[in-house]
């Protein structure tokens, strides 16, 4: 008897995201392996939805891009030899030139121009730092890594990294040029 295995890849993640096993759980493909992560808690939602607003209203006032959330998956390599990465991000932002990619229901081929996420209890240091690897690497021009316990955010771009705290105001650089926002208005 022989037995056919299919290998899990960009183009099949979404087929394996949504068998009954994962109706719980969110799905990324990392380097051609299935990681599973808990649904978030109330802090994280909040967090994200605020800071969602705030870029969103910002993206809409200037005809930016657009802006997508979770639910979005982009292929951040496809790999031969490690296997492809497929992530999922809290919030992401496509430029103009790009946003009608997100106007399907496929995984988006690259990196977001500006990637953010919020830290929650299931996260762990070695995985936050390897996927803002994976975006950097793949053409995102700035990671937004959000603390809620902390109330602080650390960015990070090819050239370096930065951390802000209440008290500072947070840009996006040529991610979202002009965008600007106090770091304690993103947390309640």
């Amino acid at each position: 008897m022989e037995v056919l295995t299919k290998r899990v890849n960009a183009d099949n993640i979404l087929e394996y995201a949504n068998l009954p096993e994962f109706a719980d759980r969110r799905v990324e493909l990392v380097e051609g392996e299935i990681v599973t992560m808990g649904l978030p808690k109330a802090l994280h939602g909040v967090v994200m939805f605020r800071l969602a607003r705030f870029i969103g209203n910002y993206l809409a006032d200037h005809n930016l891009g657009e802006i997508t959330g979770a639910d979005a998956a982009f292929v951040l390599e496809r790999s031969e030899y490690r296997g492809d990465t497929v992530r999922g991000l809290d919030i992401a932002v496509v430029g103009n030139e790009r946003a009608n990619e997100l106007y399907t229901n496929k995984v988006i081929e690259g990196a977001p121009d500006l990637a953010v996420e919020i830290v929650s209890p299931s996260n762990t240091i070695s995985d936050m730092k390897r996927k803002t690897r994976q975006l950097l690497e793949a053409g995102t021009i700035q990671v937004w890594i959000v603390d809620p316990d902390l109330r602080e955010v650390d960015v990070y771009t090819r050239a370096g990294s930065a951390n802000y705290r209440e008290g500072d105001t947070l840009s996006a650089g040529d991610a979202l040029p002009g965008f600007k926002i106090p770091v304690a208005d993103i947390f309640p």
